[in-house]
């Protein structure tokens, strides 16, 4: 018989997944899609990425929706069991904050929470600040 089998391997996690999947329903305009996937992302990702979200500019048309406040509140939440969960918090807002100011570090690091396909992939992150 003439058959033919191929088999992929990536490296796409399915935190990635989720993150990716938000993007895409937030670029079909389904606010409702794009947050269901954003939960889940919270919900699976490591901890460290999460504040990442928070200073994704892509996810600004979801920021005046009264369900951002909720992921907001899941992220910070994920700081509750260090030992100081505020200033971790801080500090890692202000370090995400200096590299959205440097431009492409902050768009290198965005540009990892959804994972790489090779040659399906190209997202531009237009950053405020970056040259």
């Amino acid at each position: 018989m003439n058959r033919r089998t191929e088999i992929r391997q990536s490296d796409i996690t399915l935190p990635m997944m989720y993150y990716r999947y938000a993007l895409k329903a937030l670029h079909e305009n389904n606010k409702a899609g794009a947050f269901a996937c954003l939960d889940k992302w919270v919900a699976k990702a490591e901890k460290g990425s999460l504040p990442l979200l928070l200073f994704d500019p892509r996810f600004d048309p979801l920021r005046p929706d009264k369900r951002w406040p909720l992921i907001e509140k899941k992220v910070r939440d994920s700081y509750q069991n260090h030992k100081y969960a505020m200033a971790s918090f801080l500090l890692d807002s202000i370090r995400l904050d200096a590299c959205r100011l440097s431009g492409e570090a902050l768009a290198d690091m965005l540009n990892t929470l959804p994972g790489h396909i090779p040659g399906g992939d190209n997202y531009a992150i237009a950053l405020p600040g970056a040259t």
